[in-house]
């Protein structure tokens, strides 16, 4: 194994570019990733000056005025102009102005100077100036040019955009890769003569496809030979979008060309009886497949049941055309009709089920299945509930989230766990977990002899509801219960003496603010009680209302906690504390015979003591630390990058 100052560059370069993936990524990162090491220093600027995003007009002088005594921008590839891409998806022309920012054509040209090896130029510009110093930049400086920014949304017939797009598209035509396509007729009348001659062209965006069909595009997609990638956007949902006067027009799919060399589809677009064929036809060796339908709200009732009436009967010839692929995703403002299908072909897929919003709407994926139905949807449950029934053997993993606070959530859960026979892991997401139905607790029977996992995301849970839970799934092993923050204060006590887990998970989150602003709402005391075997009931007190947020024996008297836990036996626990700064957290499990702790903190600074007897296993925040004595004392220190 080489020494780590010696990784190669190509590990170096893949390590930098996951950085940059991390939703708290900052550019800082890579700046001090430089100075590491010498060996370091050329890769990590490579990555920093890779892609330049600007979002406004001083950043671009100030980023000039960085480079006048530095080389770094030859490293620079791609530019952004981030923000004014947003603009193309404003409903009116008030709108889309005020999202632009501009900034002087002088500074173009002082941009492509320091940076001359740019191939690509992303987002929008929004002047003609600018897009007159880009025709003259890609003729003397970039003349490698790949990519384009978004052409404009045109304000009039004779708006300067569209054309000065146009013009530099042919005139980079044997360099460019990337070519967008918006639905205006006279664009198509003046470069579509042209598209031949895109030898290089591989990816085609038709942007804003609210009024026409996928088919009508025919023609320019077999202009493109080499084409690999074809996208379409737009919204999902649009009160613009109108029917297209070939809405009820049948399409003849044997005089459609296949096209062979695409393998990569990323398709938004509008609703039609042989959308689905054309694309199957049309597109036989794609390899990554999205598609999502878009719909008009204003004709939404119509035109799901006609959407609705297609999936059911060619549900299963969509389910055999997306089984074929490694990975998907296929979205439609759709009921259940295709979930049975779906089911079919998807064994061991993790459901999804969400209820509570103001339509239904379908998302599949290739292990995975995502439904959203209206609250008052009796009918759609008892359907989902004979289609568990009938595939339960497909079902491992299944997820609950109920928005409203409700009784009603109860008779999802029951119909839930009694069809799906062989779950094994279930979890809940509402606003209240109740006691079961006084049938379910009479019965004396089972609701699911198989499940392992309950995992809670919850903001009250009422006394007595997870022992009676525990009585009603023999199997339960493991428990996780997250702390879901409420408008007011809530306490939690659970009862459960008779339930032995072999793994208990409990995650609590310190909130700054709620919705009302008020500190008092956050969670501020917890209790877990734990009852072993060989050592008897042992109390800690877990207190996030100071700057520490410790973990200590618990005082019955001084103590007053919102959350309260009893178990009986326990072989694992896991604790996760959000955003506790400054915390020093003291542990204290001496005489338990708890085997694995697993402690994860979302925080950047934090002092551990830890003391326990019989601990084997000690996880902390993913990082594995091994015991050699049967009593060890650890303090271990985490620091941001």
């Amino acid at each position: 194994m080489p020494n780590w100052r010696e990784l190669p560059v190509e590990i170096l370069e893949k390590t930098f570019n996951y950085v940059k993936q991390d939703c708290e990524y900052k550019l800082s990162w890579l700046a001090q990733y430089q100075l590491t090491c010498k060996s370091w220093c050329q890769t990590a600027r490579g990555c920093l000056y890779d892609e330049i995003t600007f979002d406004s007009a001083a950043m671009i002088e100030k980023f000039i005025k960085c480079m006048q005594n530095s080389h770094s921008g030859r490293l620079t590839r791609t530019i952004t102009f981030y923000g004014n891409e947003g603009g193309r998806f404003r409903r009116t022309l008030e709108d889309y102005l005020s999202t632009l920012w501009n900034f002087p054509s002088q500074n173009f040209f002082e941009l492509a100077k320091a940076c001359p090896n740019v191939d690509r130029v992303k987002g929008e510009l929004t002047g003609r100036d600018q897009w007159l110093a880009l025709g003259t930049i890609t003729t003397t400086c970039w003349q490698n040019i790949k990519e384009l920014p978004y052409p404009p949304r045109p304000i009039s017939e004779d708006d300067y955009g569209l054309p000065c797009y146009i013009n530099i598209a042919v005139a980079c035509r044997q360099t460019l890769t990337h070519l967008y396509w918006p639905r205006y007729l006279f664009y198509d009348a003046a470069l579509a003569p042209h598209l031949s001659t895109f030898s290089n062209l591989t990816h085609l965006t038709v942007n804003d496809v609210t009024s026409s069909v996928l088919m009508d595009y025919d023609d320019i997609i077999q202009c493109c030979p080499n084409l690999t990638t074809l996208s379409s956007h737009c919204s999902k949902y649009d009160w613009h979008i109108s029917m297209p006067d070939n809405y009820s027009k049948n399409y003849d799919m044997s005089s459609i060309q296949p096209h062979n060399k695409v393998k990569n589809l990323d398709l938004t677009l509008l609703f039609h009886k042989d959308v689905i064929r054309y694309v199957i036809h049309k597109f036989p060796n794609v390899d990554t497949l999205i598609l999502r339908i878009c719909y008009d709200i204003a004709q939404f009732i119509d035109w799901r049941l006609d959407a609705e009436s297609y999936f059911a009967e060619n549900g299963e010839e969509l389910m055999k055309y997306l089984s074929r692929f490694h990975d998907y995703e296929f979205y439609a403002p759709i009921g259940s009709s295709l979930i049975e299908n779906y089911l079919k072909f998807t064994p061991n897929a993790d459901i999804s089920i969400r209820v509570g919003y103001r339509a239904s709407e379908l998302t599949l994926y290739k292990n995975a299945i995502e439904f959203r139905c209206e609250k008052e949807a009796e009918e759609e449950r008892e359907r989902l509930k004979r289609i568990f029934s009938d595939y339960y053997q497909s079902i491992k993993n299944y997820s609950l989230e109920y928005l409203e606070k409700s009784n009603d959530v109860t008779t999802w859960i029951e119909d839930s766990l009694k069809a799906c026979k062989e779950l094994q892991t279930f979890h809940l997401d509402t606003d209240r977990l109740f006691l079961p139905s006084r049938a379910a607790m009479a019965a004396g029977v089972p609701l699911n002899s198989s499940v392992k996992t309950l995992s809670l995301d919850v903001q009250e849970v009422e006394n007595g509801s997870l022992a009676a839970y525990a009585r009603l799934l023999p199997a339960l092993h493991n428990l996780i219960i997250s702390h879901k923050s409420a408008e007011k204060t809530t306490r939690y006590i659970i009862e459960m003496p008779d339930t032995s887990f072999d793994h208990f998970s409990l995650q609590l989150q310190k909130c700054e603010y709620s919705y009302s602003h008020d500190k008092s709402n956050s969670m501020k005391h917890a209790i877990l009680i734990v009852t072993t075997k060989k050592s008897g009931k042992k109390q800690c007190f877990i207190d996030m209302t100071s700057e520490n947020g410790v973990i200590r024996e618990y005082e019955a008297f001084k103590d007053s906690p919102h959350f309260v836990i009893t178990l009986d036996f326990l072989v694992a626990l896991g604790l996760i504390l959000n955003k506790i700064s400054n915390q020093y957290v003291y542990c204290f499990f001496e005489a338990t015979d708890v085997a694995t702790f697993s402690f994860a903190f979302v925080t950047s600074d934090f002092n551990l003591s830890f003391s326990a007897r019989c601990l084997h296993k000690l996880y902390i925040n993913g990082i594995k630390l091994c015991f050699r004595s049967a009593f060890s004392l650890y303090k271990c220190k985490k620091k941001t990058p």
